[in-house]
């Protein structure tokens, strides 16, 4: 592939993709140098996105942080930039939501005198990048200090005219489980809202996940440990059984008491679990178990609820094969050892994604993060060092037939994870996944264990097709040094059938400033 010099609106990188062919089409660099924060996409084709500017302080204090909002065309040429600023002292912009074809800017600011932070949003108009309309205050909640605050979360309903404001409250040992949800339509105005406190203890209860439906119900998935203990299992009859249930409670309002229904997956030990719900309320349980309490992932399982008759259905269940679990052995991201064999503890579940032919892929990938501290001359400094490795494709048929397909990789990054990860897009019955890699590793034997990818500025972006089979192909789309940046699959969206929006950044050097820009994969 030839080197790719001034990258301008227009320029075409065009790849034949085993069956298909794949398109790249790219904008140009951004006008001001500024550090990624949020991106969203408009219903119309349009980008808007949140970035900063930071000014290094003296000695002692703090750097001077200035928000920017800065609109891009379906062409991705930038269109119009907005500098914020905070209306007081000690704000914090976090983000943005999308809510149909409505933003909002959200921002919090901690109370040191009240121990508590309060969270806001500002509506902005899609058009101009202006503030429209007074801001929205979610509430405040406890802070036990500035660095233990309460978690305040925003969940979008599938169809986005819901929005869930859900915050748990800072981990209290010897005091009950307490969390707070409130529900609002697509203008931010509140439909209903709930303080709970449940009968159980804090250090009983782990929150898996919660989410709200297009009626404005809310769900939360947790695990509890009925049996007042916090180890994983309890002895009966002198077998090992699990000490604790996996419950969904479904809220429908502020006055009424939830529904709470039961997960049952036989006798395994649950590690983790995820809901989800499409355009009709469907709702699907995916999860992970092992066979032992402290052991490795030996399988997973997939339950429908129906909400109404309270319903729980387990769909399908499934230990994961010899051959996957010997081929994560070799990258050490599982174990075949005869007494416990099985997946790393590590993998996360990522998301579910339907072909054309009805069959899903449930995608996990190997994940873990850890703190190292650098000692110069006397000078401490803290880095998080990440690790995301293979990715696992459990491929369900509509006729129950299950197919497990190992992409194989190995992303390491320090502080910035922004290049790792991946996108999905399904086109007809095969399931297409991009990501960074060494591009050494295209070529290599499946069966052998990939390079560890440090460099992300002189990686590939890969292409990985899985067909219908499980058989997996790769192929470099282009090289990230061609196109002079990184892409960042955190930020690479569907946004049709048959493409993905593409988000690349250059990183600062000494001849060249941290600057990023957008582009459009398509395969026909």
């Amino acid at each position: 592939m030839k080197k790719i010099i001034g990258i301008a609106i227009g320029i075409i990188i065009t790849i034949s993709c085993f069956a298909q062919t794949a398109t790249v089409t790219w904008g140009e660099f951004s006008k001001n140098e500024t550090v990624f924060g949020d991106l969203i996409y408009c219903d119309n084709g349009d980008m808007i996105k949140y970035s900063y500017e930071e000014k290094r302080a003296i000695i002692g204090g703090k750097p001077t942080i200035t928000p920017y909002l800065t609109k891009y065309d379906k062409r991705f040429k930038e269109i119009k930039s907005k500098e914020y600023k905070a209306s007081e002292k000690g704000i914090k912009f976090t983000g943005l939501i999308k809510l149909k074809n409505f933003i909002y800017f959200r921002t919090n600011s901690y109370d040191k005198e009240t121990k508590s932070t309060t969270h806001f949003a500002q509506p902005i108009n899609i058009n101009t990048l202006e503030p429209d309309g007074a801001e929205i205050n979610f509430g405040s909640f406890q802070a036990n200090n500035k660095n233990d605050e309460s978690t305040v979360n925003f969940v979008l309903s599938a169809d986005s005219s819901k929005v869930l404001v859900f915050a748990s409250m800072p981990y209290q040992k010897s005091e009950n489980e307490k969390y707070y949800m409130a529900v609002y339509d697509n203008n931010l105005k509140k439909l209903w809202s709930k303080s709970v406190e449940l009968p159980y203890l804090d250090k009983y209860v782990e929150m898996f996940s919660y989410f709200v439906t297009n009626q404005g119900e809310v769900g939360v998935l947790l695990k509890h440990f009925d049996q007042d203990v916090k180890k994983e299992s309890i002895r009966v009859d002198g077998v090992k059984i699990a000490s604790y249930k996996e419950k969904l409670l479904i809220y429908k309002g502020s006055d009424e008491k939830p529904q709470e229904l039961v997960l049952d997956i036989g006798n395994k030990f649950v590690h983790a679990v995820n809901l989800s719900t499409n355009s009709k309320d469907n709702l699907t349980l995916f999860g992970l178990y092992k066979d032992k309490e402290n052991g490795h992932i030996t399988g997973y399982f997939v339950s429908t609820i129906d909400v109404a008759s309270q319903k729980v259905t387990l769909a399908k269940q499934g230990g994961f094969s010899d051959e996957l679990i010997e081929l994560l052995d070799m990258d050490d991201q599982g174990s075949k050892s005869k007494k416990d064999p099985g997946l790393s503890n590590n993998f996360k579940f990522r998301e579910v994604v339907q072909r054309d032919n009805g069959s899903k892929d449930y995608l996990v990938e190997f994940y873990r993060y850890k703190w190292t501290t650098d000692n110069t001359n006397g000078h401490f400094t803290s880095h998080i060092n990440y690790e995301y490795g293979d990715i696992v494709d459990i491929n369900i048929a509509l006729d129950g037939k299950t197919i497990f397909t190992r992409i194989p990789k190995i992303q390491r990054a320090q502080d910035i994870d922004l290049a790792c990860g991946f996108t999905s897009l399904p086109f007809g019955n095969k399931l297409y996944l991009f990501y960074n890699d060494n591009n050494d590793n295209i070529s290599k034997d499946l069966s052998k264990r990939p390079d560890k990818l440090y460099n992300f500025v002189r990686s590939s972006y890969v292409m990985a097709e899985i067909n219908a089979k499980g058989e997996l192909n790769r192929q470099e789309v282009y090289s990230n040094r061609d196109v002079d940046g990184t892409t960042c699959p955190p930020y690479c969206k569907r946004i049709g059938k048959n493409k993905i929006n593409l988000y690349t950044q250059r990183m600062a050097g000494l001849f060249s400033a941290k600057k990023d820009m957008f582009g459009c994969l398509e395969i026909k």
